[in-house]
């Protein structure tokens, strides 16, 4: 968007200078206006930019802060996933310096450093493989995974449907009804009284696989 307002701003500065020129009558302080009003519109872009970050950081501070004085040091979180190239859900250190993955990673790093806790990646790319090997391994009394990411279609639904998965409201430190997490899911997705699913920027694909319908 800045550098939209950037290059109106120089296109509508270049016309009113050429009017100037030839006209010798017309006054250059619109021009002036006019690139004043687009440097602060670019300048209040990019203030909302930076107070979007801060406020992200805080709020998972503030969330992590609901952990004082639980001792879970030393534990190693177990997270199931679908993982790929296009759909990464994990950090991978061979496409470092892309934003978002580096986001993922430098959250891991903050949870790490703050709780003392690993975690356990376990990456499938066919989201039906990974829904079936959850299933069977659940059903088996295995304790395997804290926490499954895969889609609902293929997925959350076997899962679901199966009577596999934990109500998410029963875990007091789970706010689901904060900005962390999509209040559609909050308000709309009960199962028999049970929030089974839910979304948010804790997968990355909530943030760049936008569907409209």
């Amino acid at each position: 968007m800045s550098e939209k307002l950037f290059s109106l701003s120089i296109k509508t500065t270049t016309v009113l200078l050429i009017f100037c020129i030839i006209f010798s009558s017309v006054s250059c302080g619109t021009a002036n206006d006019t690139e004043t009003v687009g440097l602060t519109e670019m300048t209040a872009a990019d203030e909302e930019v930076a107070a979007e970050a801060t406020a992200a950081e805080t709020t998972t501070e503030d969330y992590l802060a609901k952990f004082d004085g639980i001792d879970v040091s030393g534990r190693t979180f177990h997270i199931i996933a679908q993982d790929t190239e296009e759909r990464n859900n994990f950090y991978h250190e061979d496409t470092a310096g892309d934003i978002i993955n580096d986001s993922i990673n430098d959250r891991d790093n903050k949870v790490r450093e703050v709780l003392g806790i690993e975690f356990d990646f376990i990456g499938y790319e066919d989201r039906e493989k990974l829904a079936t090997t959850a299933q069977k391994t659940i059903l088996a009394g295995d304790d395997a995974y804290d926490m499954i990411i895969t889609s609902l279609s293929a997925g959350i639904n076997k899962l679901a449907s199966a009577g596999v998965l934990f109500d998410l409201r029963q875990i007091p430190s789970l706010t689901l009804d904060s900005e962390l997490w999509n209040p559609s899911m909050y308000v709309n997705m009960e199962l028999n009284g049970k929030q089974l699913v839910t979304t948010g920027n804790v997968s990355a694909q909530y943030l760049v696989t936008p569907i409209v319908v």
